[in-house]
Parts: C-alpha cells; structure tokens; sequence
C-alpha cells in the first residue's frame, strides 16, 4: 500500500501542474517564487495562502477570511511575477512602471481584476488560491502605445512670487537680397548636351505565394528568450514584423506573437489555423535576447508575405523554441 501511494504522488502532482499550467509543449517560464507566464497560451498565474484568524471563532467566518487573505497574497505575488515579464528586448514591465505612474496605475487595476482559478481548502484551516490574468487585451494595449509624458512650457519666475509663461524672443526676419542684375554676360543661357538616359535595371518578378494563414518562425536552439512584442529582423537590422505591419486590435486581441517548444504543435496550432508557412531563423539579435533575424532569402518571402497576406496584421504568429 504504501508503496502504490509513494508511486501515485509523482503523478498527482504531475496532473495537478498539468491542468494550471498546460502540457509539455506549452513554454512555461516560472518566474519569482510563486509565479510564472505560460507563453503558449498567453496566460500569466501565481499562488498565494491565507491564513484563519485565531480572533475569530466562527469556522464559516474563518474560512471567509483564510480565503480573502490568500487572494491578496496571490495577487501580491501576480504582481510581482509581471513585473519581471519582458516586453521588448531586455525591458521588463517594472521599467515601464517605474517610468510611467499611468502605466503603473493601470497595471495595478489590471491585477486587481485578476480571475480566481483554483481554490484549496487545507486540513489546518488555511486556504491556497490560485489567480491568472491574459497578457493580451488591456495589459498588451499599455505596452503597443505607452503613454507619454506630457510637454511642459518653459516657466520663469518673477518678483512677487508668481510665475508665468516664459516668452521667447521673436528671430527677426531677414529682408530679401536686393536683385542685382549681372551683366550681358551672365544671361547667356549656357546650354548642354542632353544626357543619354540610363537602362533601369528589370526588376525581378514578385514571389507568388500558396494561400498560406499564418507564419511559425522556427527558432530552436537559438536561445531565444519570449517577449511580449518580440521583432523580426533581416540580416541588416531593418524590422520585418513590427508595429506598422501588425494592427493595434488584432495585437491586442491574439498578442503580438505565441510560443512553443513543439514545431509540430505550433503548425497545428489553431491561431495559425490550418495552412501555415513555416520559416527557420537564422539567428538571435545581437542587441536584443528576444529579436529574430531571418536570413535574405526568407526575408524576401516575408516581405511578400506582407504584400500578398493578410494574417500578419492579426498576429497569426507562433515562435517555435526550446
């Protein structure tokens, strides 16, 4: 008997990380002690406990309040847990907080409205919660549009402890040159031979392409790091997939891209739907842990993809990586 319960732990505690985080080939990237993001399916989840008060007596009360606590505790630690999610290159979201209190405002509300997934209620008492929130939607809008500081006018301060508008000198405007009329000379119109016009060069025909519904980008063993608005490159820095080819909404609405560790996975993955392109990357920016460079020939294919395609403004991307 014992030995059958020694055996069945391992995979109780299998199936119960399976059903909060997701299968073997979701990317789950844990992140602070008792958080992480599944990068598959866009979903961010941390846990928190409560403890029963030895004030109050009544066990209904008690439990009431072991579970208000430990939802406050699992938001504490979903917060902590997105400050450490990476946006863009090496920027993690603490930095935008830091920089921006409207972002930093809108992030807490976001969390304060995260969903309750799964609730435990312990022998002693105590109650394990656990809470998620999508990266997509409000989160991802914070971060596709951050929001500016606003410009502030020059101020000077006067006698009298009041303060107004500098006012800045107006640049004088300077007169027109006399016309000064040059001699005989000068208005001989000189004239010169025509020039013989150039060949132009024939340009190659355009790249005609299956009708392809989304992209996976192959990116293993190249130690990419997930990003909430990763880019693709050419070999010359230029961005292929960026902000002006992907819509505002369709970003926000399916996120900028998902990740897998699967190829096959990513190819049958319903946000690419049923006939994808799938192209291999050729390596990891050297300026940022989370960009893709392609290599010419597949970038060609994908500036034709973002001629000919319409998938690419709704996000219809899957990032393959170990």
């Amino acid at each position: 008997m014992k030995r059958t319960i020694v055996f069945l732990i391992p995979f109780f505690i299998i199936l119960f990380c399976s059903n909060i985080f997701g299968s073997e080939v979701e990317l789950i990237e844990p992140i602070g002690t008792n958080g992480g993001i599944n990068w598959t399916s866009g979903i961010i989840i941390a846990k928190g406990s409560g403890a029963p008060s030895p004030d109050v007596q009544n066990p209904a009360q008690r439990r009431i309040l072991a579970k208000r606590a430990a939802i406050s505790d699992a938001r504490r630690n979903l917060l902590e847990t997105l400050e450490g999610v990476r946006v863009a290159s090496t920027t993690v979201v603490k930095e935008y907080m830091v920089e921006n209190d409207v972002i930093k405002t809108r992030v807490h509300g976001i969390v304060k409205g995260s969903k309750v997934t799964d609730t435990r209620y312990m022998s002693d008492g105590s109650v394990e919660v656990t809470v998620s929130m999508s990266i997509k939607g409000d989160l991802l809008s914070l971060f596709l549009k951050p929001v500016g500081k606003k410009a502030v006018t020059p101020v000077k301060v006067i006698e009298g402890g009041t303060s107004k508008p500098e006012v800045m000198p107006e640049k004088p405007v300077a007169e027109p040159a006399p016309d000064v009329k040059g001699t005989s000379e000068s208005k001989v119109a000189k004239t010169e031979e025509p020039k013989a016009e150039e060949p132009k060069a024939e340009e190659p025909p355009p790249l005609k392409l299956p009708d392809y519904t989304g992209l996976v980008v192959d990116a293993r063993t190249l130690k990419l790091k997930p990003a909430l608005i990763p880019r693709i490159l050419e070999s010359s820095g230029k961005e292929l997939y960026h902000s002006d080819v992907v819509s505002p909404e369709g970003a926000a609405e399916n996120g900028v891209a998902l990740y897998s560790r699967d190829l096959t996975a990513a190819q049958t993955n319903s946000r690419v739907t049923n006939n994808p392109i799938t192209l291999k990357a050729e390596k990891v920016s050297d300026k940022s842990p989370s960009d893709i460079v392609m290599s010419d020939k597949d970038a060609e294919i994908f500036r034709a993809i973002i001629k000919q395609k319409g998938f690419l403004k709704q996000c219809r991307v899957m990032i393959v990586i170990d």
